[in-house]
Parts: C-alpha cells; structure tokens; sequence
C-alpha cells in the first residue's frame, strides 16, 4: 500500500475533493454553524493532569500564559502514547468517559498511514520522506519536522476540514474509535490529509495504525475507523496568536507580476524604452512582530523566521544580533539547522532593508517585538501548476487553474521550480522590501496610488531603488530593471537608471560583504543627492482590451538569450544599430498609440464601445480598411505596428542565430492572430519557447454593453491552446493590473492568504 500523501509533503494540498469509500461523515454543528463551539477555542490551560495511556500517565498543568514564540507543548514523553502502548479500551462511542467533552468535528471510514518517526516501514516499502517534512499545522517559527517531534500520535485531518478551519482544530486531542471501541491513546491533529478529504478518513502513523490492527501493513485500509475532535489543546498553535494580533503589529505588501510587450533586449540600453504591463497575479509579504516573552530565549535572540509555503525548501530562521544599542546589525546568521540552503534573495533583502528601516525608525525594539514571522506567497500563475493538475487528474484549463486553492504548492524545492515568466524574484523581493520599509515605519503607501503626494511618491520611489539594489546584487549583476519597476509602478513605458548608479555600492558589498555595509553607504545611493534617471510613463490598458497569457511547456534560457544577442550586437555593430533603431520605431509605436487608445477609451466610451463591438467579430488583417472612427483606426494602427515589430525581431532570431521568435512559436502565435478581435500577440521578454501573450478586445455583452463578456473570441484563443499539438501551451489566470503597482493590503480580503498565517 501506498501511503497516503498529507500536504506537508506532497503539496497535494490544493484542492479538489476525491471519490473514496461509501461511509458516512458526521459533522457536529457548531464545526458547519460557524457557532461560538468552535470560532472562541479555550486555550489548553489544565487545571487537572491529562490522561494519556492506560497507566494513566499524566502531565503539568500548561503554564498559564504561554510563549507563543517558543512552541508550547505538552511534555512528549507523558502525551506520546507509543503506538506499542496504544491498546482498546471496553468504553464504546456511547459510552465513552470523554463523551462529556465538547466536541468540534466527528467523523467515521477508515485509518491510513503516512509516516513513522521511528523509521518503522512495511515490508519492501522505503523510509516515508514525509517523515523529513513539516505539516499544515507547524507554527511560524521554532517549527519542527514530524521526525523531530518524535510522536507517532499526530494524526492529519481531512484537508478540507483543516483548511477551513485550522486556528481551531490544530492541535486538538483526538479520540479514535475502532470497530466501536475507544482506543486508549492520545492523539493530536497535527496535519492535513487531501485524501481525508469530506472527513472519510483518518491518517495515521505506522506505529498507531499497527497497534489498532495488527493487520494494517496487509489491509493498507484499516475500516471502523471513527473519531472526535474535541476542544482540549495538547500541542499549543502559534499561528492562532499570530492570526489574532492587531493590524498594528502586521504589515502587508503586495507587488504585481510583469509582461514585457514591447522592447525585449532594447530594454537594456538605456537610449531605448520598453512596453511592461503589470499583472494581476502579485506576490504578498505579510510581516507579524511577535509579542516579546522574558521566558522565551528565543527573544533575546531576535529571531525572524521567513516561510514560503510554496515550496519544500521555504523556510528560513535567522537571528537578528544587536550592535549598537536597539540597532540591528545589517547581517543575520541562519540557522542551517532549519534549512542549510541560504537564499541570497530574501537574506539580502531582510538584511539590508532591516538596516536600512532600522537607521530611519524611532523605535526598532518596539517594532521587532519579539522577532518577525514573515511570510511571501504568490498567486499560482507565477509557477507552472502542471504537476499540480496532474495529481490531481485535472486537465490544463482555467476552469482547472481556477478550482486550486490560492498560493498552492509547487510540489517542489526553489531551485527546480517552473517559472512562467512573470518576474517571480522582482514582485518577491519588491513585496518583501517595500513591506519591511513600511512595517518600521521608514516608508508610508497609500492604499490608492492614485491619490499618493509628493511624500508618499518620494517614499515610493525609495522602495523602488531599495528594491533595484537588492535585486541586482542577489542577481550578481545591474540588470535592466523594468521588472521591478513594473512590481513598483504597475503598467507603463519604461526607460532604464544608468547601471553606473549602483556599481560602487554592489561593488562595495562584493568586496567587504553585505553584513559590513553601513545603512549610511546605502541611504547615500539609493536615497541620497544621486539623480535615479529612471523613466516611468504610466498607462493602463482601456476596459474591454484583455490580456491573455500561456505558459508553453517547452523552456528558454533567457540569460544565455540576452548574452547571444548581445554578442552579436557587439560583433555587427552597425547592422545591429540599423535593426535596433528600425526596432525602437515600432515598439514606441505601439506604446504612443496604446496610449492613445487608452485616451480615447475614457475621453470617447461610446465610440470605443462601437469599436469593441464590431472589431472583436473580425480579424485584425481587415481592420485598417474598415475603420470608421479614431478608436477603430487606433486598433488598427496598434495591430499593424505590432506584426512589423514581429517581423524585425524574426530577422534578429535569423542573424544573432538565437530563438527570439523561432519557427514553432511564429505558427502558434499566427493561428492565434486567425481569430477574430486579436489585437497582437508575441512572445514576451527576450522571446523563446517558453510564454506567450495576447492583447484581445472582448466581446460585447448584448443587452448590457457597458460590461466585457468572456465571449467567444476568448474562448477561441483558449481553444488554439488546447489543440495545439506543436508543442504543449497552458492557459495562465493573469490579466493586466489595472495601474496598481505596490499596494497595501489587507490580509482578510486577499483570498487564500490568512491560511498560511
């Protein structure tokens, strides 16, 4: 038998409910009513000792305020009921001495297993690698992988349950029953389980699930299983304080993806602009300080955890030393013990925006509390979620991508991860930068962009350039930067800061290291009398034209792109420059006149909107000779400018002898412009196989023309992807970002986040 997989360790934690067994599941009512029973959990606060195993060991009243930074726990060896020990009792489901207990959940099917901190296998199986992983309910810092809790008691819960409920049920003492009977040990939800899914199953340890039926190697299954959560706490849950804290102690930021429509690898020369649109899929760094306990040695340590949930490896402790007095240093040490791969990304970015905010904010102390819970997610369409379907037996659609859970799991390390090109590590680092600034109060941002002053826009603009530092120097080099500009800005036409702004101060960091570089050295250079020479011109994208992404399963390198390219512009000088100017024309062609239409949208809606409506039913190839006002001639000039900027950068693919636009994508991206209302589509970026975009006026809801309608040109487009046979294409979520940029945010109104708190 195969284990079943919890979500800890198998990122199938993401959805999807999956046909079982026919048994029953019942749910107590205050669980489904949402009453008092379950949303006021007592803290475990025993006034008398907990009985555990048929000795009736017990254990010490939990103090009366434990520290939530330290994990609070029952002492393991009197809770953990060995699974040798672990025996029936005569007491029934009825007639049970615990039947007084106030009951959250209750279910009946059968018990599985997943894992054993001893190593324990059935015969020809390997030792379970969940053994080595962290559950659903570990807490934010001091967390613990199921071996290093050393108890074969925990027991993961129907995801579904857990999810929904987790601040409620994590934790909680478990009675299990078999065939009737009280099993006489003490179990603890401590994990979620996607094949529990609806409450028909219980998973379990080797060691338990053997000592209930000594035949469960030979069942796989073990049936009569029932159980009940109740409201006694045996393993403390950190998270139910963090989630309870007040706005004052948290701080969330989120920054959009982005899409280079426009300006590939002129971008990087700072005579040329580019087209960049942000995204609606954003990252989100939700940064808690923690309260300060005098009897945690974890305080006086300062430790900031940082936890990407996305990932098997995202986890990472640091400790905060302390120079002069309530000043952080600007290095931290990890703890390998937790993680012994280091993220120069987010080390970097803690690091030196902590030294930084420190040296702007009154009272650091204050602020760091009791140290950091950081967390950063981001929306799904920054990874590829193909194994993800996959597992689930899902097939790549939106309507698929749109049944995960929000911030699923990658079902993978960091360093394996697909990325689909939306600028992951820019939204990342801008997210968490400007999230730090705005948490110690260095920086503030208006929740509306649009109504930030003069104050708030300098405050901006220092997150921007904080931000650029941080991500060129964990890059290893100044690159172009319109990544995290569109992450700072959202949607507009961008032209690069001169590189020479920060080539002393990472060269300064390579020579001494990050951790001996004063804020003063970096407030100098990125707040200081040094002109950033950056160019923002923002725009947004008219109501009814929609952005459209895919993800192509088939790969480029981008920097061995850029660096071809490159080479090749040096090698041909002046037939590079020829085609580079040829190649700017257009490319700002397209930006002045989408501009411009987005002008003519909101200075003319009525002649836009007839513009929508007869252009999204014919093909772009007819619109220039049919268009009978400016916002129809607009749509075609755009669609003209765009196939000419194809055009040149197919004769860069031909002469540098490098992919920018190659055969197979120049056939997927025609089909595409076959279909009625494609505006343009290409290859986002430095080109290659592995994305494309599509800008499309929607169609016009009849009987409601005021409002877009996921109309059949759409659907067309997403029909291409789905026969395509030259190569595998996947639909992503995102559209463009409305102009947001980075924004506050706050966590109970961003869909799937304060789960992962």
């Amino acid at each position: 038998m195969v284990p079943s997989a919890s979500s800890f360790s198998s990122a199938q934690d993401c959805n999807g409910k999956i046909a079982t067994s026919q048994t029953t599941v019942a749910m107590t009512t205050s669980l489904e009513s949402e009453s008092p029973a379950i949303t006021s959990v007592a803290q475990s606060e025993a006034d008398g000792a907990i009985q555990t195993t048929s000795d009736s060991s017990a254990v010490a009243p939990a103090p009366e305020a434990p520290a939530p930074e330290a994990q609070t726990e029952v002492d393991s060896a009197a809770v953990q009921t060995t699974a040798n020990s672990a025996t029936t009792s005569s007491s029934s489901v009825t007639n049970s001495s615990s039947s007084s207990e106030n009951v959250l959940i209750s279910g009946s099917g059968d018990g599985t297993y997943y894992y054993d901190y001893t190593g324990k296998t059935c015969p020809n199986q390997a030792e379970y690698p969940e053994n080595n992983g962290y559950t659903s309910c570990e807490p934010s810092s001091g967390y613990k992988t199921l071996a290093s809790r050393m108890n074969n008691n925990i027991v993961a819960l129907a995801l579904d349950q857990v999810t929904n409920h987790k601040a409620e049920l994590c934790g909680k003492r478990v009675i299990v029953y078999h065939n009737g009977v009280e099993v006489n040990a003490t179990f603890v939800v401590w994990d979620s389980c996607l094949a529990c899914t609806g409450g028909v199953r219980l998973d379990f340890s080797l060691s338990a699930l053997s000592a209930i039926d000594a035949d469960a190697c030979t069942l796989g299954v073990v049936p009569g299983i029932s159980w009940k959560v109740v409201d006694e706490q045996i393993i403390e849950y950190l998270n139910r304080i963090i989630l309870s804290m007040s706005s004052s102690t948290r701080t969330c930021v989120s920054a959009p993806g982005k899409v280079l429509v426009a300006g590939g690898y002129l971008v990087l020369d700072q005579a040329y602009s580019g087209l960049v649109i942000g995204t609606s899929s954003r990252f989100y760094t939700t940064i808690t300080s923690l309260p300060r306990s005098t009897s945690s040695s974890m305080i006086s340590r300062k430790t900031i955890t940082v936890r990407s949930p996305q990932f098997d490896d995202g986890r990472w402790v640091y400790t905060v030393s302390m120079g002069v007095p309530d000043v952080p240093s600007v290095s931290l040490v990890q703890d390998s013990n937790v993680n012994p791969n280091g993220n120069k990304f987010v080390e970097y970015a803690v690091s030196l925006t902590l030294s930084v905010a420190a040296s702007k904010c009154v009272d650091v102390t204050e602020k760091l509390g009791g140290g950091l819970d950081i967390l950063i997610v981001g929306h799904n369409d920054f990874y590829s979620q193909r194994a993800q379907l996959a597992s689930q037996k899902l097939p790549v659609s939106t309507t698929s991508l749109s049944s995960l859970q929000p911030f699923c799991s990658t079902m993978t390390t960091i360093g394996k991860v697909h990325k689909t090109g939306l600028g992951s590590s820019a939204a990342m680092i801008t997210s968490l930068v400007s999230a730090l600034l705005v948490h110690f109060g260095a920086i503030t941002l208006s929740p509306n962009t649009v109504s930030r002053n003069s104050t708030q826009r300098a405050d901006v603009e220092l997150a921007h350039n904080m931000a650029q530092f941080i991500h060129c120097l964990a890059q290893g080099k100044v690159g172009s930067g319109f990544d995290v500009s569109a992450a700072v800005y959202g949607s507009h036409v961008y032209r690069r800061f001169n590189p020479a702004i920060l080539s002393s101060l990472m060269a300064r960091c390579d020579e001494v290291g990050i951790g001996k570089v004063s804020a003063r050295e970096i407030l100098d250079v990125v707040a200081g009398p040094t002109r950033w020479d950056t160019i923002v011109q923002p725009f947004k994208l008219p109501e009814g034209i929609k952005l459209m992404l895919a993800d192509v399963n088939a790969g480029s390198n981008t920097p061995q792109l850029v660096s071809a390219v490159l080479e090749w512009r040096k090698s041909e000088e002046l037939d590079a420059l020829e085609l580079w100017e040829l190649l700017n024309k257009e490319n700002m062609q397209v930006a002045e006149t989408l501009i411009k239409l987005s002008e003519k949208a909101s200075s003319h809606p009525s002649e836009f909107l007839e513009a929508r409506r007869r252009f999204s039913r014919t093909t772009g190839n007819t619109w220039l000779d049919n268009a009978a006002n400016d916002s129809e001639r607009l749509l075609a000039h755009l669609h003209a400018s765009f196939l000419k900027v194809r055009v040149y950068l197919r004769e860069m693919s031909i002469y540098a002898k490098v992919p920018v636009e190659p055969p197979s994508q120049t056939r997927l991206l025609n089909a595409i412009y076959k279909v009625p209302g494609v505006i343009m589509s290409g290859i986002p970026g430095a080109g290659g196989f592995d994305a494309i975009f599509v800008l499309v006026v929607e169609d016009v809801r009849e009987g409601n023309p005021d409002t877009a309608a996921r109309g059949e040109n759409v659907e067309a487009i997403e029909e291409v992807w789905r026969t395509w046979r030259l190569s595998e294409v996947g639909p992503l979520l995102a559209g463009a970002d409305s102009n947001l940029g980075i924004l506050i945010e706050d966590v109970e109104k961003v869909p799937g986040l304060t789960m992962h708190l």
